[in-house]
């Protein structure tokens, strides 16, 4: 956690932070473009999910649709990295796969892609 390695991950969190509350803080809301109106014929529901006319970026990071978006981003990011540090281990211990044989990982991950 506090090691060389952990370094490059550290700074991308304390960027992500920053450019986070800067992003926060300067935000303008661009001038809003009418929608225009369908003709009556087309039917009158919308296929697009209404938004706030007005909406802050801590509004929109909180709307429902970019809280499930994010989430889902996440979890999949979180378990390619769970994915990545579980397989060397227990392939080393189920199938005696060390460090001579690292290819043989390889095709486990892509056996994991596939499935």
């Amino acid at each position: 956690l506090y090691g060389p390695y952990a370094l490059p991950g550290w700074f991308l969190a304390l960027g992500n932070l920053i450019l986070a509350a800067l992003l926060t803080v300067f935000w303008q809301e661009p001038p809003r473009v009418p929608k225009p109106r369908p003709p009556p014929e087309h039917g009158t529901h919308d296929e697009e999910p209404k938004l706030p006319e007005h909406m802050t970026v801590v509004t929109f990071i909180f709307h429902p649709a970019t809280v499930a978006v994010m989430f889902g981003t996440f979890s999949g990011c979180f378990m390619g990295l769970g994915m990545e540090q579980l397989v060397p281990p227990t392939t080393k211990s189920l199938f005696g796969w060390d460090a001579d044989y690292p290819e043989l990982n390889g095709y486990m991950f892509s056996a994991i892609g596939v499935v």
